[in-house]
């Protein structure tokens, strides 16, 4: 049964699970045991602060994702998605960090993947590449973006599949931007109508950081 996530119940500065008032909006977002949906500008999960799990149970975080990623020599964020297109507004990013020069993954078009990477350091710079993949409406598919030491990639694989597909890829050693916050269903860049369209299965998602699992979902909501 779907069950309406009352933003009033959300500390936002303590809660991973994150809901931006601004006097007039509110959240649309339900979940349906742990699957997530409704993103939008104002309603959208944030990894990088302390959760409460007495008020919501969705995910586990005891450090600054923002940091670790940033210090990492690889990591691997793996989501299941369910895809829905859109027949007006095509962009709608899954995960990244805020602001206009984010980090992201997503789809440009429905069909067109892309993965921006800002990187930090004196230099800093950033790189887009986007690929094609041939989705099916009403689907679930794994999102995954990587990073091994040498290169960024974005993958896509149907939940069935055994194999992923990269879609685009980035050679490139240095470090992705720390220190930002990243959010997932929704990516706060110049168009504020680009939220992921359908939900994101928690239970089957996860972040690993050098290896070690730095957040992994659960079915205990």
């Amino acid at each position: 049964m779907e069950t309406k996530i009352n933003p009033n119940q959300i500390n936002v500065n303590t809660q991973v699970l994150n809901v931006i008032p601004d006097g007039t909006s509110s959240s649309d977002l339900t979940r349906e045991g742990a699957k997530i949906k409704g993103f939008g500008r104002y309603a959208y999960l944030k990894f990088g602060a302390i959760l409460d799990n007495n008020i919501l149970s969705l995910v586990s975080i005891q450090k600054n994702f923002g940091n670790d990623i940033a210090t990492a020599d690889s990591f691997e964020c793996v989501f299941l998605v369910n895809y829905k297109a859109k027949s007006s507004v095509t962009k709608q990013y899954l995960f990244g960090e805020t602001g206009t020069a984010a980090s992201l993954i997503g789809i440009n078009g429905n069909g067109l993947c892309s993965m921006a990477i800002n990187y930090s350091g004196s230099s800093g710079g950033s790189t887009t590449e986007t690929g094609s993949f041939s989705f099916t409406e009403g689907s679930d598919y794994y999102f995954k973006l990587a990073f091994d030491g040498s290169e960024y990639t974005f993958s896509v694989k149907e939940k069935t599949a055994t194999e992923y597909t990269i879609v685009s890829t980035i050679t490139n050693s240095t470090k992705i931007t720390g220190k930002r916050t990243w959010i997932l269903g929704y990516v706060d860049t110049t168009n504020t109508n680009n939220e992921w369209n359908s939900y994101v299965d928690l239970s089957k998602s996860y972040i690993k950081i050098d290896g070690e699992y730095w957040w992994k979902g659960t079915e205990t909501l």
